[in-house]
């Protein structure tokens, strides 16, 4: 991922004397994206001829057919080394391949990309080879904290006092030397006393994300567009594929309720970089207990306590979601919120679903799995856009993971919901054989 030192040592290796001697021409190109193709080419062209006036004139007038010709041919006869740093798409390679002959002269083509699949994609014999730099070690992690961390006090060594959770902290950044360069860097300025330390610290919270929660999210924000032929559910997943792909988003498993599923996470540093944007921006707002800041105009908010009425206050809101939050009720504002798509009250301690949500009537998602709800009111059947209805609950006194799982009642009726996608679950013996004919409704 970012930050491993891909680049780091790739200039290293390019800027050493000896490895400049080798190579009749050096070409060192920061591809990054979106990128241009022309430009590119360009510069390779400059760096290789170390063009005077009269030959930039011509590089600058020529189409890229022209430049790729020129490079194949200087370089034909030429021992070269180029890089091409920052590659984010396969398509990328499958052009400049054509301006790099294979003249047995030696030369060396450097790639550096987050992407497993291009360092994949770019192999075309059994000479190329991909490194897959590795985090450091711990060790190595730690030395190179204590550098940055006591640059100029305590001979570049830890105090005692902080010994313990400095070694947490350098554990949290997982290896990562960007991550570690930088909060050691942050601390380098900070007074040597375990209160900054805590601080920061208690910031590096860990957290994952399960892949139906985040789908869910995603395509109730609107964040998704959808493509000819696939569903919303289907596009999501492409997407959250690929930034796993580009080691951008982490993968692990985890259980619950018996199940083993994926979980999704990011890296501390990347999360940092991520909230300070979303803020920049007006995103995304955290509030604590106690804030008085004002709400602003921002998209997302977290909030850290229970407020009074604060759903008043955000009329348009589209996504609520109280999962694990300490509540025992749901707020009557929610009923308010005309544009809702998304309620979650998943392992909160609510009893009872108030008639009222059945005025929330753009609906996409709800979730009561977890929780003491053992019955979907009828006024639910008014929610003609409901996708998702989650209801099941587990009975942990009971061993027997098929009995202990519970479901909510439903009335009749439940076949007027056309949209619906996922029903989990329902009790079948409740409203008797007018159930299953309504079931049978749903397509």
């Amino acid at each position: 991922m970012g930050g491993i030192g891909k680049t780091t040592l790739t200039k290293k290796v390019y800027e050493n004397e000896l490895v400049n001697g080798h190579f009749d021409c050096c070409v060192w190109i920061t591809v990054s994206q979106p990128y241009n193709v022309s430009k590119i080419l360009m510069s390779m062209t400059k760096q290789i001829y170390q063009a005077k006036e009269t030959t930039l004139r011509q590089i600058n007038m020529a189409n890229e057919i022209t430049l790729i010709s020129q490079l194949r041919k200087c370089l034909q006869q030429k021992r070269y080394v180029v890089v091409f740093d920052e590659v984010w798409k396969i398509e990328f390679w499958e052009i400049m391949k054509h301006a790099l002959p294979c003249n047995d002269r030696g030369s060396n083509i450097i790639i550096t990309t987050r992407s497993d699949l291009i360092g994949v994609s770019c192999k075309e014999s059994l000479f190329d080879q991909v490194h897959k730099l590795q985090p450091l070690s711990q060790d190595k992690g730690w030395e190179l904290f204590c550098r940055k961390a006591f640059q100029i006090e305590f001979q570049r060594c830890c105090p005692r006092e902080l010994v313990i959770m400095s070694m947490d902290i350098v554990k949290k950044c997982e290896g990562l030397p960007l991550a570690i360069v930088a909060i050691g860097g942050l601390l380098s300025t900070k007074e040597k006393v375990s209160l900054e330390w805590q601080k920061l610290h208690d910031s590096l919270k860990d957290y994952s994300i399960s892949g139906s929660r985040l789908l869910w999210l995603c395509v109730a924000e609107g964040f998704i567009k959808g493509k000819k032929g696939k569903t919303l559910d289907d596009v999501t997943k492409e997407y959250l594929m690929e930034l796993v792909h580009r080691n951008l988003v982490q993968v692990s498993f985890g259980e619950h309720d018996y199940e083993i599923y994926r979980m999704y996470r990011i890296h501390n540093l990347l999360h940092k970089i991520i909230l300070s944007k979303a803020a920049e921006l007006n995103f995304y707002q955290v509030l604590e207990a106690g804030d008085t800041t004002s709400l602003g105009k921002s998209r997302c908010l977290s909030i850290r306590d229970v407020r009074e009425n604060v759903s008043r206050q955000f009329k348009l809101l589209k996504v609520l979601d109280f999962e694990d939050a300490p509540i025992d009720y749901l707020p009557q504002e929610v009923s308010n919120l005309f544009h809702l798509k998304h309620l979650s009250l998943k392992r909160t301690k609510v009893k009872i679903l108030p008639k009222s949500v059945g005025r929330l009537q753009n609906l996409h998602t709800l979730n009561v799995v977890g929780t003491a709800v053992h019955e979907l009111p009828i006024e639910i059947f008014r929610l003609y856009k409901l996708r998702l209805i989650l209801a099941h609950s587990h009975d942990f006194e009971i061993k027997n993971t098929f009995y202990s799982m519970r479901g909510a009642k439903v009335h009749e009726g439940v076949g007027c919901l056309n949209d619906l996608q996922a029903l989990s679950f329902i009790v079948a013996n409740h409203s008797g054989v007018g159930l299953f004919e309504e079931l049978g409704k749903l397509s």
